[in-house]
């Protein structure tokens, strides 16, 4: 929405270019920063990350440039070479947030 922050706007902006959504997102968690200085790519830019809680599975927005399919986090593994370097980054943390998660829903 207009009234949104700027910072959530852009997200919202960004998820959009990649992903389409049935609804919006039900709620945002930052996880933190990154920044990768030994890429090209990676010298001009710093990343947010943040998860993005939804109700539905979002499906990929341009199918003739891109596919992808949904995977437990805890098969994820960061050293792969397919990875660009931010994802590389990212995994660790999150599985870090999905435990921690699920150790506060744990009785």
């Amino acid at each position: 929405a207009a009234d949104d922050p700027l910072l959530i706007r852009g997200m919202k902006r960004e998820l959009s270019e990649e992903i389409d959504l049935e609804r919006a997102a039900l709620g945002f968690h930052m996880l933190g920063w990154i920044n990768d200085d030994q890429s090209e790519v990676g010298r001009v830019h710093l990343g947010l990350a943040v998860v993005a809680q939804l109700d539905h599975r979002p499906a990929i927005r341009e199918t003739d440039r891109m596919e992808g399919c949904w995977q437990a986090l805890e098969l994820l593994q960061p050293q792969d070479p397919a990875w660009e370097s931010w994802s590389r980054y990212l995994i660790p943390p999150l599985l870090q947030w999905s435990r921690s998660l699920e150790e506060t829903r744990s009785p």
